[in-house]
């Protein structure tokens, strides 16, 4: 093959989540903060952060930890970062945009894939 016969092909930065239903997001905040824990649902991901729904909104630029949570309780993931960006829709629902303080690594995304948290589909 030459070189002038390959194509390059570009993955998607944002990957949806898979919607499993016992798979939440938990958005920590600091200290002081009511409510401290926030519960929502994920998405879409990237290495860089994540989209998800919440009940209220959030402040841009508050600092907070996200973690993927099992219904078990089990912690898939866990990442600080910052609100970086809200939404409000027409249901009252809130996305935030969260965005990561550093880039999560390659293994650590392949492995969202093969629990199922992250769905290739488009």
């Amino acid at each position: 093959m030459k070189a002038r016969d390959r194509q390059l092909v570009l993955r998607r930065p944002r990957h949806a989540a898979s919607g499993v239903a016992s798979l939440r997001v938990e958005i920590h905040r600091g200290e002081g903060e009511s409510p401290n824990v926030l519960k929502g649902q994920l998405v879409d991901f990237s290495r860089m952060g994540a989209q998800c729904t919440l009940p209220m909104v959030l402040a841009i630029g508050q600092k907070a930890e996200m973690r993927l949570v099992r219904a078990s309780g089990e912690v898939v993931l866990a990442r600080d970062g910052e609100i970086r960006w809200n939404h409000r829709d027409e249901k009252g629902q809130w996305s935030i945009g969260f965005q990561f303080t550093t880039p999560l690594d390659w293994e650590s995304l392949g492995e969202l894939f093969l629990v199922g948290v992250l769905t290739q589909a488009e």
